[in-house]
């Protein structure tokens, strides 16, 4: 089997022994299959979504009505990846008895193959990619649209339902204190004016290590 980047270092993106689980706030950033410019387009500075990037955009709104301990703050669509702030609340902990409880041990606990962990970030990002590619294909008034768009940026796509429109992979940042959250936030607002610079734009020619931003 050749070396391939995104499959062999899947694991090391995630901080080690850190548990995902825990109450705070997580910059996310997750990119487009290929990184194909399928979400949104972006002309003199204005970013206008395409009509997967109204999906992904409500599918993500959509987040705390599944994990009432995920709180959204800053949230950007770009034309192939996403950034975006999750607040995790200390429902774990707090509430018990709840649907949303799962025990959470005092050493770190990170997710594995088949054992999810209930309201942990992997958990939410996961089911949020999910139901994106869920909506696309299930959605008879804007399936075909999506499909044109896909097709543009990806290529022939396969009869049937549209295969996972993510990068396997996805990138979080634990934020520590207030002065880097508002940090993200600004860069988040400012990242459509930064385009053609930015590290996952597909005219650049250094490659990003995948799930990789550059806050």
């Amino acid at each position: 089997m050749s070396y391939n980047p995104d499959r062999h270092h899947r694991r090391s993106i995630r901080l080690r022994g850190y548990d995902y689980t825990k109450a705070g706030a997580y910059f996310i950033t997750i990119c487009s299959r290929d990184r194909a410019c399928i979400f949104a387009d972006i002309s003199e500075d204005v970013l206008r979504f395409t009509v997967v990037g109204e999906i992904v955009a409500s599918c993500w709104h959509a987040i705390p009505d599944h994990f009432p301990n995920g709180e959204l703050d800053a949230f950007g669509i770009m034309p192939n990846h996403l950034h975006g702030i999750v607040v995790l609340g200390d429902l774990l902990a707090d509430e018990p008895g709840t649907a949303c409880r799962a025990p959470t041990p005092m050493v770190a606990s990170r997710e594995r193959f088949g054992a999810p962990v209930v309201g942990s970030i992997p958990t939410i990002v996961r089911s949020f990619k999910a139901a994106v590619t869920r909506t696309v294909n299930d959605d008879l008034g804007r399936g075909t649209a999506c499909r044109a768009r896909l097709t543009d940026r990806l290529g022939p796509l396969p009869p049937g339902r549209i295969p996972s429109l993510w990068q396997s992979n996805y990138h979080e940042h634990v934020i520590r204190d207030e002065r880097a959250l508002d940090h993200l936030r600004s860069y988040i607002f400012a990242n459509p004016a930064h385009w053609v610079e930015d590290s996952l734009h597909p005219d650049k020619s250094v490659p990003v290590r995948p799930g990789g931003h550059r806050p």
